[in-house]
């Protein structure tokens, strides 16, 4: 497995987010990646109260439009994410708890 990944790791954008002393790459989206999971969680707690009762006099329309950030918030997630596993592809696909994540990730979405 550590040879069929070898070559993802030394690919331009691999060692550029691993090696460059830029903030704009590796802080940059891990950055990007823990706003949005902020954002997604924040909203989803949002919905999910409103949902069981918290704040009645809140109508249910108005919740509906957090779909659009929660939508965004797992764009960027998703992007962010697919930049974060290759810069380290060995690290996390040889890690089981990283397919548990993906695992929970697809049961959360269905």
């Amino acid at each position: 497995m550590y040879s069929s990944l070898a070559w993802l790791e030394a690919t331009a954008p691999s060692v550029w987010l691993r090696e460059s002393p830029s903030l704009w790459a590796f802080p940059f989206v891990l950055i990007l990646h823990t706003v949005g999971m902020g954002f997604l969680a924040g909203t989803n707690v949002a919905m999910d109260l409103r949902v069981v009762g918290f704040a009645p006099k809140i109508p249910l329309s108005l919740v509906e439009k957090f779909f659009l950030v929660m939508k965004i918030s797992f764009v960027v997630n998703a992007a962010s994410g697919v930049l974060l596993l290759i810069a380290y592809p060995t690290k996390a696909l040889t890690n089981p708890l990283f397919y548990v994540k993906l695992l929970l990730i697809a049961a959360g979405l269905v």
